[in-house]
């Protein structure tokens, strides 16, 4: 296959701290070749910085017309769906950031779109990446607690990411913008909790704006067609950060360190039987390589991940109007066996 030529829709952290430097370490595979951003200087200090010999480009139409055959789009969540139809539209194999969309509808047909010009699109969800879920993942399918009863899932943090890991960002808690916590750290968790822990039949919640005109503070309780049961609980608006995640078997307990550097396995007596560290876990494949693997290989449903997150961002947004259980409305049979391609 010939060198994939990349265009960069948006230019922020994400795409500075993991796009941008996943597809320039493999230069025999991938190049960037074009970058766009609604602030000029953003791209052209991005390109910079990097020491990126591509195209600084005025608008996305301008993008597109550059001859590159993949895109990451990694603007405002109220943008993507726009972003990626115009790429898929114009035959560009498309990455989209998390959330898909903002809604089923929008997804929907962003995967009419890739199917009609056969085309790869994907979300990354990029919890799939990262060493210690996989294992945790691995662990489960594997039986090392026995067959699921419950889970319990706690992040919190006492800023927004504006405030926090993107500085200035303000767009991840404005309405005009798709903002709030639900589609932002909520559907990593969410998706995750599936995806390691079994299909979500049902789910309850109540959602909160405390200090936001979005949704900063949410909590959810969750049922799984395997019976097992979960609580999540997401928050912008803690005291202080905290991260606890807890996973009950048949068999004993899983649970992972407040840092996140690794999880212990007990036996039902409370006797640890495994202690993991994940900095001496393999390292996965990163999401632009599994995004050129999906291309390789001419993927036809490399979007379902991250339209399945929409689907259960959108059932606890229902719930939340409701007040009631609601059912996410995942795709007929779209719910597969865990992915342990690591």
């Amino acid at each position: 296959m010939k060198k994939l030529k990349f265009g960069l829709i948006g230019c922020g952290m994400i795409v500075e701290k993991q796009h941008l430097p996943q597809i320039i370490a493999d230069p025999r595979k991938m190049t960037v070749t074009a970058l766009w951003d609604c602030r000029h200087e953003r791209a052209a200090t991005l390109a910079a910085k990097f020491s990126v010999n591509a195209k600084i480009c005025g608008s996305l139409p301008e993008l597109l017309n550059t001859g590159v055959d993949a895109v990451v789009v990694a603007t405002p969540n109220s943008l993507h769906y726009e972003h990626a139809a115009a790429a898929l539209s114009a035959g560009r194999h498309t990455l989209l950031e998390k959330p898909m969309t903002t809604n089923l509808e929008e997804a929907d047909r962003l995967i009419e779109l890739a199917a009609q010009h056969q085309l790869v699109l994907k979300v990354n969800q990029s919890f799939h990446y990262m060493p210690l879920y996989c294992e945790i993942a691995r662990r489960l399918a594997a039986g090392a607690i026995g067959e699921l009863r419950h889970v319990r899932c706690l992040r919190g943090t006492s800023t927004s990411p504006d405030k926090g890991w993107a500085p200035g960002s303000d767009w991840f808690v404005k309405k005009e913008f798709a903002g709030g916590i639900v589609g932002d750290i909520g559907i990593h968790m969410v998706e995750m909790l599936q995806w390691c822990c079994g299909q979500i039949s049902s789910i309850q919640a109540l959602v909160h704006n405390y200090c936001h005109e979005v949704p900063d503070h949410f909590a959810a309780l969750l049922n799984f067609t395997s019976g097992a049961t979960g609580i999540l609980e997401i928050s912008w608006v803690m005291p202080e950060s905290v991260f606890s995640l807890e996973i009950y078997g048949t068999k004993g307990v899983l649970r992972v360190n407040r840092d996140q550097s690794g999880f212990t396995i007990s036996s039902c007596g409370g006797k640890r039987i495994a202690i993991i560290n994940a900095a001496q876990l393999p390292k996965c494949r990163s999401g632009i390589l599994e995004f050129l693997s999906d291309i390789q290989n001419g993927s036809t449903d490399a979007w379902r991940s991250g339209r399945d997150a929409i689907a259960l961002v959108d059932a606890i947004n229902r719930a939340a109007t409701s007040e009631q259980a609601e059912i996410p409305y995942q795709c007929k049979n779209s719910f597969k066996t865990i992915n342990l391609r690591c």
